[in-house]
C-alpha cells in the first residue's frame, strides 16, 4: 500500500487531492520548537548531566536552526485558501474554549480529584533539576516545561505546574489544528471551506465529551507527565503526516518517537509498532530505492524495540494505586471500532476517493498505534494479575489521537459521500458510510465509558462553587502563612497536616517535606528541634482527620492544640462556604514527647 504516491490521473478531479503538498508548514515548525527545545534540553540533562540552563541553550542552538532549515528548504506553495490563518483561527478558538472550560477560578485553574501524584512530581522535578537527572526513568518532558515556565518569573510549584499544563495542552490543540487544516487543504476554495467548517462542527461534541474530559482527568488526578506528553505524540504524528520528502519524513518520525520516550513511555511500544508499520509501507513504496532496505531494517528494529518495551512494561503495569476507573472493556470496544473505521477510510481514500496522501499517512499511523495498544491491553487482561491502575491510564493517548484522526477523516470524506450519492456509486457510498458508522459508534462507546471522569469535568467546566468531586491542590493562604511564620521565627518547616491528601502531598513537597504519607495518616512530626508544624483545625477538618486516621490521629491533633504557643488564624477560601482555621506550633522538647495514643 503506497501512502505517499499520487493518485492515478483519472482520480485527480479538482478536490482535496489536487493540492501540491510539498511544503513544510511553518506553524508546525513553530509548535515543534516549543515542544522540542525544552524536551531536547531535558534529554541532554538526562544523558550528559549538564546543568539545565546549559542544556536549554544547547537544545536551542541545535533545534531552532534545524527547524528553520526545513522550513526554508521546503516552503509552502500558495493554493486555495491560505492554511496558516485558518490553522491559527482554529487553534485560537479551540484553545480559548479549552481554557474557558478548564479554568475554575475557585481552584485557581488546577483542581484535584483526589490523586496525590502531583506532589510526587513536585519533588521529582526538583530532583531532576538539582540532583538526579535520570529520575522517573528519564521521563522529564513535563519537568523541563516547568523549568521553562519558571524562566518567566513563576517561582512557586503551583504556578509553574499550572503554566506547564495549560501550555502543553494548548500545544496539543495547536498541533491538531495545523494537522487538520493542512489535510483538508485544497485547490478548490469551496471544498476547502466546506471541509474546514465540517472540522469545526465535528470537533465540537467529541472535544466536550471525550478530549477535554481526558485532559481534565489526567491533570486533576496528578498525572501531569502523561497529559503533557500528548503534545509529543501528536507532534510525532504530524511530523510523519505533513512532511513530503521521504527521508526527511522518516527522520522526523523517528526523532518524534525518541522524544516520546523521554516524555511518557507507557505507550512507547505502541508508537514503535506504528512506526514499524509506516516504515514498512515506505520501504514497499520505493522497492528499487537505495533507502528501501534501510527503511525495512528500521521497521524490523522498531518491532524488536516494541517487544522489548512491552516486556519491560509488564512488571510495571502490575503496580496498583488509587484511580477513577471506567468501563475498560467498553473503551477497548470503542477503540477497535475506531480502528475498523480508519481502515475503511483508508480503503475509501486510497482506492475510491481522490483525497490527500497526508490523510492516508495519518490513518495508517493512528490505526497501527491504536490497534497495537488494544492488543496489548487485551493480552494483559487475559493473562495479567490485575486490570487496574496502569490499564486504566493506558488508553488516554490512544483515545485522543484516534478521535482526532477520525474527525479529520470525516471532514474529508463527508463531502465525498455526498458526491458518491449524487453519482450513485454504490461501492464508494458503502465504503465511506462504513468508515463513518464505525467511527461514530466507536466514539459513542468511549463517550459512554468516560462518564465517571466526566462528572468532575462538568463541575469544573460549569464553575460549580461548592463542587462535590473537586478539591484544592494547594492553598495559597497556607503557603503565605507558613512562609511568613518561618521567616519570623527563623525555624524550619516540620510539616502541614490537612485531611485532603493531594493538598497535603503537594504543599509538603513544595515546602521540602516529601514522602510523608505516614505523617498524613498519623500526624507524627519529626524529632528535631527548630521546626514548626501546621495543621487545619476547624471542626469539619477534625471530623475528616478522624475519618482519615482514626481516633489516634485525632488524639494527637488534640494534644498539639493543647501545647503552649499554639497560634490560630481563621480565613475564608473560594472553594468552600465554611471558614477555615490554620493552627501552628513550633517544636520544643515538650512537643517531642507528644505521641498518638
Amino acid at each position: 500500500m503506497d501512502c505517499s504516491s499520487t493518485a492515478p490521473p483519472q482520480q485527480m478531479r479538482k478536490g482535496i487531492a489536487a493540492k501540491n503538498e510539498s511544503g513544510f508548514p511553518p506553524l508546525l515548525a513553530a509548535a515543534a520548537a516549543l515542544v522540542a527545545v525544552p524536551l531536547a534540553a531535558g534529554i541532554f540533562r538526562v544523558t550528559s548531566h549538564l546543568p539545565m540552563n546549559l542544556s536549554l541553550a544547547l537544545a536551542a542552538v541545535i533545534v531552532l536552526p534545524a527547524l528553520t532549515g526545513v522550513v526554508v528548504r521546503y516552503p509552502m506553495r500558495a493554493h486555495g485558501i491560505s492554511t496558516s490563518p485558518l490553522a491559527l483561527l482554529l487553534a485560537a478558538a479551540a484553545s480559548t474554549l479549552f481554557v474557558l472550560r478548564m479554568y475554575h477560578p475557585n481552584y485557581f485553574g488546577l483542581p484535584s480529584v483526589g490523586g496525590g501524584d502531583a506532589g510526587n512530581h513536585v519533588h521529582w522535578g526538583r530532583e531532576f533539576l538539582d540532583r538526579n537527572p535520570a529520575i522517573y526513568h528519564g521521563l522529564v518532558y513535563f519537568y523541563s516545561m516547568t523549568y521553562w515556565s519558571s524562566l518567566f518569573g513563576l517561582d512557586d510549584s503551583f504556578s509553574v505546574f499550572r503554566a506547564a499544563f495549560y501550555l502543553t495542552s494548548i500545544l496539543s490543540l495547536f498541533i491538531v489544528s495545523v494537522l487538520a487544516v493542512e489535510i483538508c487543504s485544497s485547490d478548490s476554495k469551496r471544498i476547502q471551506a466546506v471541509s474546514t467548517l465540517l472540522l469545526v462542527a465535528l470537533f465540537a461534541l467529541p472535544a466536550e465529551r471525550i478530549i477535554f474530559p481526558s485532559f481534565h482527568y489526567l491533570q486533576a488526578d496528578g498525572f501531569y507527565p502523561q497529559v503533557a506528553s500528548i503534545s509529543v505524540l501528536l507532534l510525532a504524528a504530524a511530523f510523519y503526516v505533513l512532511t513530503e520528502p521521504r527521508l526527511l519524513r522518516v527522520t522526523l518520525l523517528l526523532s518524534g518517537v525518541v522524544m516520546y520516550r523521554y516524555s511518557y513511555a507507557l505507550n512507547l511500544g505502541d508508537a514503535l509498532i506504528a512506526s514499524a508499520v509506516v516504515l514498512a509501507i515506505e520501504a514497499k513504496s520505493e522497492p528499487k530505492s537505495s533507502l528501501s532496505k534501510m527503511y525495512a531494517t528500521l521497521s524490523v528494529g522498531a518491532v524488536l524495540l516494541a517487544l522489548y518495551c512491552y516486556s519491560r512494561l509488564l512488571p510495571v503495569i502490575e503496580l496498583e494505586g488509587a484511580i477513577i476507573t471506567v468501563d475498560h472493556n467498553l473503551i477497548l470496544k470503542g477503540l477497535l471500532m475506531l480502528c475498523v473505521g480508519m481502515l475503511a477510510a483508508i480503503f475509501s481514500a486510497n482506492h475510491i476517493t481522490p483525497v490527500s496522501r497526508r490523510l492516508l499517512r495519518l490513518l495508517w499511523f493512528t490505526s497501527s498505534y491504536v490497534f497495537s495498544g488494544v492488543i496489548f491491553q487485551i493480552f494483559y487482561k487475559l493473562y495479567g494479575p490485575s486490570d487496574d491502575y496502569y490499564l486504566q491510564k493506558y488508553f488516554y493517548h490512544e483515545t485522543v489521537l484516534s478521535v482526532c484522526a477520525v474527525i479529520i477523516a470525516a471532514a474529508v470524506l463527508l463531502p465525498e459521500l455526498v458526491h458518491s450519492l449524487q453519482g450513485r456509486s454504490k461501492l464508494k457510498t458503502a465504503a465511506i458510510s462504513a468508515s463513518l458508522i464505525f467511527a461514530f459508534f466507536g466514539m459513542w462507546s468511549i463517550n459512554t465509558a468516560l462518564q465517571p471522569i466526566r462528572v468532575s469535568y462538568q463541575e469544573r467546566a460549569a464553575k460549580v462553587s461548592s463542587a462535590k468531586t473537586l478539591m484544592p491542590l494547594s492553598d495559597p493562604f497556607v503557603l503565605e502563612k507558613v512562609t511568613e511564620s518561618l521567616n519570623k521565627t527563623g525555624k524550619s518547616f516540620g510539616g502541614f497536616l490537612t485531611p485532603i491528601w493531594p493538598e497535603s502531598n503537594f504543599v509538603n513537597s513544595d515546602l521540602g517535606l516529601y514522602g510523608q504519607l505516614s505523617f498524613y495518616r498519623t500526624g507524627k512530626a519529626g524529632k528535631d528541634d527548630g521546626r514548626c508544624v501546621f495543621w487545619m483545625s476547624a471542626p469539619h477538618d477534625l471530623a475528616e482527620f478522624k475519618r482519615v486516621g482514626g481516633s489516634a490521629l485525632l488524639k494527637r491533633l488534640n494534644k498539639l492544640a493543647d501545647l503552649h504557643g499554639v497560634r490560630k488564624v481563621s480565613y475564608s477560601v473560594p472553594w468552600s462556604t465554611v471558614r477555615q482555621e490554620l493552627s501552628s506550633v513550633c517544636f520544643s522538647e515538650e512537643l517531642r514527647n507528644v505521641q498518638p495514643q
